[in-house]
């Protein structure tokens, strides 16, 4: 953890090194700053080369086993965080003093100097002084490792005893004998599938790979290695070999090694001589020769590198004769080695099956292994934390075997599971697997991770949210060039649900991830990661005292009195997940270094001024407040990143916010910006009306007023925009402006307009071409001659579309038929005016979701087999005119849901069990789910 939060700190430190260096800024305080500048990054540039040589030594190994046994080492690394917190701190202030200085003019301050410049020039003296200090701390850091002979791996004794015990670093045979039968529950699908690829050597002769993935502890090798001893599956295979891989491999030849050595005791012959010393192409030409001509099974458990796979295939020949490998990982990059239908991916279990195992367990002592009935309530509390994983079930549940069988005993289990996990010598596998994952992840992810534990137990987690947090706490590192930070993050969080740390809940129409979960268990060793860092702590109530070393605040707890020390001078995020009143509104200025406040859902009707003096913000979440306005000066917040006002009591922005030029992303609910030059001291005067806010990506949903129609074009990489309030008379500016937004993906817009008034769109002649979400609202108004706009036709990669009172006269489905990429469509409060809609063979092949409401003369719905082949869910309300089914809804052979809310009386009387002709019913049967409101 320690290695990542570095390597985090060494990216800022490049910030100053290089890139104030050659500022034309920089260039002038160089000569004129007391202390002068360069000396300042000559310093930096010391200190960050030895944080590099540090970062290598914690890099170098799982350092946090060995400290946990050597208390001289967590010592040392537990001083490395404290410095390393102080020199974070002093970069923000540094970057902060420097945006300053760009803001004003500086040869007219140093010409004429003010108590503005004498003010600066007193930080860069604090500054320098306190890393004047700190570079000479970390020295003695350094000096002290030395001097003590602190290592992470210890003699060559201390290195064998721990590979021996961690089996991390090694290669094993495998015995499966030691696999117990009680932990077999809920396997039997996959079973009969595995047995199925593995011995259908008649239908399928070529040499087959099988993968099956999932999250640790989630039975993989149990599952394989059942099938794996099964007597048809030995009879059936002329030679088998299992080779425990483990989380990293330093000499393929190991491998192989042991592969022979497996494959001649098969064979009950003794090993060629010399193979511990041979050359990898001997080694791959004794296996090809064993192998040859024989039905073979391989399994390769626990594996964690692509390379391997690809390193090891070509020791394996193809005999045609039904020869199967089957690789276990945590990692779908891995999985993915195997074809599709050759892939298994382990789901938690199911709540009867995780009851019959925990049962199993947890009573494997007495003469019945039923759950008494005071037991039940609680039982199910803890399975609720287990979530399914068979291997906290079987751990907590043998815990709880030695344990008094009575409410009270079970409680303090349940309340105190997180304790449990840290220090009860039983739950040390489970932490240890998880561990393993965690230890895996790459630098740059680790943090990323660790922050997901943040949010509270089985809250859902929205990806778009959690990408804003990241990137405002600084996670994000550019590793490929032409990528945003939020596509960056995007990334990262699918590298983490490709690992199996997190447990995806929805997918969006185009199965990219829309919100997960962390699993309770991972959560807890998570969290104890977290404490050990310094990382965050979680203010549930229970807290007697508050770390004042802790970086993040997460606030749990629903107390009345919520109140937070002022010690906490460190803390540079405060996150709440709770509805409590929030009293001492004051605290947050002593918060001088805070990045992230978020507010959501705190009974909190005001923010004192001096919350814009937190320079270091970057990102401001009040969405669900009772807040009525932000805070004077806002735009000396220049590192705003997020500002989030959704459903607070915000409805006008001050000018300030348009001065705003690190922010990204601006939510409100029919907020009115406000435009006008800045007149704050400090800060460089601008034009009236001018839009700073260069790097905004999202805005949504905002007035539509002239300024802001006019300003438009100028937000070059807006992705998604909420415009509501554009009448006629902005319209025509309104398309002009969208003509330039080349990056816009997503685009809600509300019109507003007179009854008689009508829209048209001829000046988008060419819109956004990556254009995805469409959602167009009429308050009032309609379209020009209730003609579909031609812009619609023309964006290829739209995948949703919303249209709601565009009073069309013209049928829609032609032109909308031809987006080959929609998978959502929805026609809502007479978006049309017609009396049928008839789609015709080949038309929205894609469409998965379709929603028909509100449309007050539609009768008939024809639909031709071969049109709509994908759709899964229909939703249709409000259609009175509407008698009859779809015609033709029996050709929806993949439709999953059918929903009718407030539809006709005499369509539902049809639908009726009662009713005497059944055709109605019978054309619908096929549908899985039918909900009639």
């Amino acid at each position: 953890m320690e290695a990542a939060f570095i390597s985090l700190l060494i990216n800022k430190l490049g910030e100053i090194t290089v890139g104030q260096a050659h500022s034309r800024c920089s260039q002038l305080l160089l000569q004129h700053t007391t202390p002068p500048l360069d000396q300042i990054h000559a310093r930096v540039e010391r200190i960050t080369n030895e944080f590099k040589v540090m970062q290598a030594f914690l890099e170098g190994s799982n350092w946090s086993t060995a400290a946990a046994t050597n208390k001289p080492l967590e010592a040392w690394i537990e001083q490395v965080r404290e410095v390393a917190f102080k020199i974070e701190d002093i970069i923000d202030e540094y970057l902060y003093l420097v945006g300053r200085q760009r803001e004003r003019t500086w040869k007219s301050c140093l010409t004429a100097p003010s108590d503005f410049c004498f003010n600066l020039a007193k930080a860069w003296r604090g500054i320098d002084s306190r890393l004047e200090k700190l570079e000479t701390d970390l020295s003695e850091l350094t000096s002290r490792r030395d001097r003590y002979g602190l290592t992470i791996n210890g003699n060559d004794d201390d290195r064998a005893k721990n590979s021996e015990t961690n089996n991390t670093h090694h290669y094993r045979a495998y015995s499966p004998m030691l696999t117990d039968e009680d932990d077999l529950v809920g396997i039997e699908v996959n079973k009969s599938k595995l047995l199925s690829w593995l011995t259908n050597a008649d239908t399928c002769r070529k040499m087959t790979a099988i993968a099956v993935w999932g999250m640790g502890g989630h039975g993989k090798t149990t599952l394989v290695s059942n099938v794996y001893r099964n007597n048809t599956v030995k009879s059936h295979f002329d030679c088998q070999v299992w080779v425990t891989v483990s989380q990293t491999y330093s000499a393929l030849e190991e491998l192989l090694g042991i592969m022979i050595q497996e494959i001649f005791k098969g064979k009950k012959e003794p090993v060629p001589n010399g193979i511990t010393t041979m050359q990898r192409l001997e080694l791959f030409d004794i296996i090809k020769e064993s192998l040859q001509q024989k039905r073979y099974i391989i399994v390769l458990d626990d594996v964690w590198h692509v390379d391997l796979c690809n390193d090891i295939s070509r020791a394996f020949v193809d005999s045609n004769n039904g020869s199967r490998l089957i690789i276990t990982t945590r990692m779908h990059e891995v999985a993915r080695m195997a074809n599709d239908e050759h892939i298994i991916k382990l789901q938690q279990l199911d709540e009867k099956d995780a009851w019959i195992l925990f049962c199993k367990k947890a009573f494997q002592r007495g003469n019945s292994r039923d759950c008494p009935k005071e037991l039940e309530d609680y039982t199910g509390r803890i399975l609720n934390k287990c979530q399914g994983s068979p291997l906290a079930i079987v751990a907590v549940g043998s815990l709880l075997s030695f344990k008094e069988k009575s409410e009270t005993e079970w409680k303090k289990v349940h309340d105190r599971l997180h304790w449990e996990l840290e220090n009860n010598p039983a739950l040390d596998k489970v932490k240890n697997i998880l561990n393993l994952s965690f230890n895996d992840l790459p630098y740059y992810l680790k943090n990323c991770f660790v922050y997901c534990s943040i949010f509270p137990e089985d809250y859902l987690i929205k990806r778009k949210k959690l990408i804003r947090l990241w990137v405002a706490e600084g996670f994000m590192t550019t590793r490929s060039s032409g990528k945003s930070m939020e596509e960056e993050a995007d990334d990262y969080l699918a590298e983490l649900v490709d690992r199996s740390m997190l447990q995806v809940v929805k997918r969006n129409g185009f199965g990219r991830l829309k919100a997960f979960r962390m699993h309770d268990v991972v959560r807890e060793v998570t969290l104890a990661i977290s404490r050990k860092a310094k990382f965050c702590m979680i203010l549930d109530g229970s807290q007697s005292v508050l770390d004042n070393q802790t970086r993040r605040v997460s606030i749990k707890t629903n107390d009345e009195s919520l109140d937070l020390s002022t010690s906490l001078s460190r803390l540079c995020s405060l996150i709440a997940f709770s509805t409590s009143v929030f009293r001492n509104r004051a605290v947050l200025i002593s918060f001088k270094m805070l990045r992230v406040l978020e507010l959501q859902n705190l009974r909190i009707h005001s923010l004192p001024n001096e919350v814009s003096a937190l320079f270091n913000l970057h990102y401001l979440g009040l969405k669900e407040t009772g807040i009525k306005q932000l805070p004077n000066h806002i735009q000396k917040l220049q590192s705003l990143q997020t500002l989030d006002l959704r459903y607070s009591r915000i409805r006008k922005l001050p000018r300030g916010v348009t001065q705003l030029k690190k922010l990204r992303h601006l939510f409100g609910t029919r907020i009115e910006i406000e435009f006008g030059g800045s007149t704050i001291a400090g800060c460089v005067p601008t034009l009236e009306g001018s839009w700073q806010c260069k790097n905004l990506q999202t805005l949504k949903e905002v007035f539509g007023n002239k300024k802001l129609v006019q300003r438009l074009g100028d937000m070059k990489e807006i992705r998604t925009l909420g415009v509501t309030g554009v009448n006629l008379t902005n319209c025509p500016q309104f398309c002009t402006s969208l003509t330039k937004m080349r990056n816009l993906r997503c685009l809600r817009l509300t019109l507003f307009g007179n009854e008689d008034e009508q829209f048209t769109f001829e000046m988008l002649n060419s819109p956004p071409p990556l254009l995805q979400k469409l959602d167009l609202n009429f308050n009032l108004g309609r379209l020009f001659e209730g003609k579909m706009p031609t812009f619609i036709c023309s964006c290829a990669e739209l995948t949703h579309v919303s249209l709601s009172g565009t009073q069309l006269i013209e049928n829609p489905l032609p032109s909308l038929g031809q987006l080959h990429k929609l998978v959502a469509l929805t026609l809502r409060d007479n978006a049309y005016e017609g009396h049928k809609l008839h789609f015709k063979t080949g038309w929205f092949l894609n469409l998965k979701r379709l929603y028909l409401g509100g449309l007050k003369n539609l009768s008939k719905i024809l639909i031709e087999e071969g049109a709509m082949a994908s759709l899964y869910k229909l939703y249709m309300e409000d259609l009175p005119e509407l008698r009859m089914v779809p015609s033709g809804i029996e050709f929806l052979t993949h439709l999953q849901k059918l929903t009718l809310c407030v539809m006709s009386g005499e369509l539902v009387g049809k639908l009726r069990k009662d009713y005497v002709n059944e055709e109605e019913r019978r054309r619908i049967r096929h549908i899985p789910i039918v909900t009639i409101i």
